[in-house]
């Protein structure tokens, strides 16, 4: 195996040549080592959050949540009418007007009941 690896190596050495297209510079392996072991040996520096974003943040939550409770509690106490809270009393104007509508009621009914030789009855004698 090694025999046909040598071979094709000669082969392209003889068409392309040995010009070697990369370049390090001088020193670079030496200085590789120290470098990669440089930044392995620094830890990593950790974000710590101060308490106080902590507990700002916990306040503006609890305070954002109340809020929202709030305005749906609002809105279904708008929205739902109590009951049993307040006691409606008839003024004088709502008797009068349910007096009325009685009245107008019985005459469309005494009306609707008439035939039509009692209609013209009635236009007649006004």
């Amino acid at each position: 195996m090694s025999i046909m690896i040598d071979q094709d190596e000669e082969i392209l050495r003889r068409e392309y040549g040995k010009a070697e297209c990369f370049r390090v510079p001088d020193g670079y392996f030496s200085q590789l080592a120290d470098e990669v072991m440089g930044r392995i040996g620094q830890p990593e520096q950790t974000v710590t959050v101060a308490p106080r974003h902590r507990v700002r943040r916990r306040i503006v939550s609890v305070v954002a949540a109340a809020a929202c409770i709030g305005v749906v509690g609002i809105a279904l106490w708008t929205y739902f009418p109590q009951s049993g809270s307040k006691q409606v009393m008839p003024s004088d104007k709502r008797v009068m007007s349910v007096n009325v509508n009685e009245t107008a009621v019985d005459e469309v009914a005494d009306y609707a009941m008439l035939d039509n030789e009692d209609i013209y009855a009635s236009l007649v004698n006004e």
